[in-house]
């Protein structure tokens, strides 16, 4: 993965290996709070040979959220507190992301719709990990009648990163819209529209997880194996949070999981997604 500008500035912790931090998020020790939440670099699925945008830890929530477009525009926030978060926010990067996504809320109050597609498209090409971003991008292009496009949003929705936010019900009503919209369709997900829901935990079986298989070994066969690689990182977020005999059941073995992540990433990515400073 690319080296960042500035990374001498600051202390690198151990990468992660997954999933929660996700694969991809390396902590550092300037910033962090002392209650193990931390900023790390971050480089999203296929985008290995870009410089790392910056993500904060929100470990209760069992989250990470984007904050800065890269560790440039991070330190000086940064070095201006001595190495501390200080009390005053930094400026908004015009753009990246976050601001988009915030420019795009403020145009649709405004109700103007084609503005806020063109900045959410720019928020999610930024950092395409965040499923609310999707959402909203999805249900505008619907109010538009873009179904090709809103069903690619869709997909999207689905398949971000769920540990920058688990997909929320309005996910699930836009996919149900796409699938009807695009019935020949060969996307994986689309085609399981009815089978799942977003329901974990508190059962002994849940068919959400064989059915995530079966995406995931489907686009592994497509021409867009990284969303197979998003849904193998997610099947392993939700996993995490079952229980021991849960995971028994299916053969859920962490260590496991993440040998065979990596591996994955280097067969589709041509990267194993550990980083390795040079």
């Amino acid at each position: 993965m690319q080296t960042p500008a500035d990374l001498a500035k600051i202390t690198l912790h151990e990468a992660s290996k997954g999933p929660y931090p996700p694969v991809g998020f390396v902590p550092f020790s300037e910033g962090e709070l002392g209650n193990g939440d931390y900023y790390g670099l971050y480089w999203p699925i296929g985008r290995e040979t870009n410089e790392p945008i910056i993500c904060d830890m929100l470990h209760d929530e069992w989250r990470i959220e984007p904050c800065f477009s890269s560790l440039s525009a991070c330190w000086p926030w940064l070095e201006s507190n001595d190495g501390f978060r200080g009390d005053d926010e930094p400026e908004p990067e015009p753009d990246f992301g976050i601001e988009k996504f915030r420019q795009a809320g403020a145009c649709l109050k405004e109700n103007s719709v084609p503005q806020a597609i063109a900045l959410l498209c720019e928020a999610v090409e930024s950092v395409p990990d965040v499923s609310t971003w999707w959402t909203l991008l999805g249900s505008q292009y619907f109010r538009e009648r873009n179904t090709a496009s809103a069903v690619e949003a869709a997909i999207g929705a689905y398949c971000a990163n769920w540990a920058f936010g688990r997909p929320q019900q309005q996910a699930l009503g836009l996919l149900a819209r796409a699938a009807k919209s695009a019935p020949d369709s060969n996307d994986p997900v689309l085609n399981r529209v009815g089978l799942f829901d977003l329901s974990f935990g508190g059962n002994k079986q849940n068919d959400n997880y064989d059915i995530m298989q079966l995406c995931i070994q489907d686009y592994f066969q497509s021409d867009e194996p990284h969303l197979g690689l998003q849904l193998h990182h997610n099947y392993a977020y939700m996993m995490q949070g079952e229980t021991t005999a849960f995971q028994q059941r299916y053969a859920f073995d962490l260590q496991q999981w993440q040998d065979e992540h990596a591996e994955l990433c280097l067969k589709y990515l041509g990267d194993d997604r550990k980083f390795r400073p040079g």
